[in-house]
């Protein structure tokens, strides 16, 4: 309760052996919490009781051992409209019906990081580092490959680019029609490990040191 501190509901789920190190961001709307969870489950909760409402898979673990079975849900689910999409990392990238969890549209896709979305778009980096473009439908628009083995953030999606960190302290603009690569900037060399975020027509960046910069997106 936000006026007396007091705990309203819990919910709990058990992890599976092995678990990135890292922590799922929540989505919400008026009623509801979406969470992405280890083993790439995507719950959705009611925010006045805690009680499920559903509960999709948006990846299936698979492997012979507990490394190659992570398939956390990495990032945040985004909320657009009445969708839910989400990536795991060794698994899949989708997106759900908020109201129902029913699956609208899935790829294999294995993302360290997370994805952006908006009324077009769904944009996701993946393992190896290439940057897939997909259209609202699921259907696959580009593929940018010149940034592999930079251990890219997630991205931020702005109406001409598609903004992302790197592991060297590089932001790199991707055109979002065509994924070629359109600017550059070095910030203090320490990695960009968090999405760039928006603020207005700027792209806020924080550095593992701790620097913040804020680029004008035009």
């Amino acid at each position: 309760e936000s006026d007396t501190g007091r705990r309203r509901w819990t919910f709990q789920r058990q992890n599976p052996p092995l678990v990135l190190r890292q922590t799922s961001a929540i989505a919400m709307d008026a009623s509801t919490a979406y969470v992405g969870l280890p083993g790439g489950r995507l719950v959705a909760l009611s925010l006045e009781t805690g009680a499920l409402r559903w509960e999709s898979a948006v990846a299936l673990p698979r492997g012979s051992n507990e490394i190659e079975r992570i398939a956390d849900v990495v990032g945040s689910p985004l909320l657009s409209g009445r969708e839910i999409c989400a990536v795991t990392f060794q698994g899949r990238v989708g997106c759900f019906d908020a109201a129902s969890g029913r699956a609208l549209w899935a790829r294999d896709l294995s993302s360290p990081s997370g994805l952006d979305l908006d009324g077009r778009l769904l944009v996701v980096p993946d393992e190896r580092g290439d940057v897939h473009a997909f259209a609202r439908s699921g259907a696959s628009v580009w593929r940018a490959d010149k940034l592999r083995q930079r251990g890219l953030s997630a991205p931020l999606l702005t109406p001409r680019l598609v903004l992302v960190g790197d592991s060297t302290g590089l932001v790199h603009g991707i055109s979002r029609d065509d994924g070629a690569l359109a600017a550059r900037l070095a910030t203090d060399g320490s990695a960009i490990v968090a999405a760039p975020v928006a603020a207005e027509d700027l792209a806020v960046v924080q550095t593992s040191s701790g620097a913040l910069y804020a680029l004008r997106v035009e």
